[in-house]
Formats: structure tokens, sequence, C-alpha cells
């Protein structure tokens, strides 16, 4: 499934990021079937906790543990990275201009609801 949201709605002003942040989206969709949620500075930023011109220093995003597993080995995946570091709680994707960190989120520490901005981006606030 191929599928822009970040671009189309410019979430970041710079392109770049947008886009490295589907392809994120579209890497772990493909494998896991489940589309990440953003976390952290971004997801507060989207629930209209921080301003908008806010500059976060990187992009996280969550996935259930089930999914995580299914993805932190599969070499296939982030070609578009410049580098991938694996860790037991999470992946950070080293792009040009930004890095992108998926957390390994464990579904019994879920007590907020995940949001949809737009009906494309899910994110919650923590």
């Amino acid at each position: 499934m191929h599928e822009d949201s970040f671009q189309i709605l410019k979430i970041f002003e710079e392109k770049e990021i947008n886009k490295f942040c589907d392809l994120v989206t579209q890497d772990v969709l493909g494998i896991a079937n489940v589309k990440p949620y953003l976390v952290g500075s971004v997801a507060k930023m989207l629930n209209g906790e921080l301003s908008e011109t806010y500059v976060p220093k990187d992009v996280d995003f969550a996935i259930d543990n089930i999914s995580y597993r299914k993805i932190i080995h599969n070499d296939k995946l982030f070609k578009f990275a410049i580098m991938v570091e694996r860790r037991p709680e999470r992946l950070i994707i080293y792009c040009p201009g930004v890095i992108i960190e998926l957390w390994n989120f464990l579904q019994r520490n879920l007590s907020e609801k995940i949001e949809i901005k737009n009906n494309k981006i899910p994110y919650l606030c923590q």
C-alpha cells in the first residue's frame, strides 16, 4: 500500500522529512500490516500542545510489541536510510536531514486514545 499522508498534509515544512515519514510508514505497514503512530513532541504539536513552529530534534513513531518483533531484524526495510541502529526498545533510522525513531510500545502502557490527524495520521499524546 502506497500512501503519502505526510506529504499530502505537509506536516513538516521540510519536504524531505515528510517523504521519509511516509517511507517509514509504508515499510512498517508493508511488513507488519499496522500503521505506526506518532508519539513524543510531534504528536503534542499535532494535538495543539506545542506551537506549530516548534522544530523537533527527531520524529518518534511507535508500534505494538508483536509488530515491532516482525520488523526489527528485517534488513529489507528502510533502504532509504543512511543507517539503521537496532535496539531492543527502538529502531533509530538515520535519514538525510532527520532522525526517525520507531519505538517498541507495550500495549499495557496504553491508557490514552490514539487520535487521527485528518483521517490519515495516527498519533498518541502521553
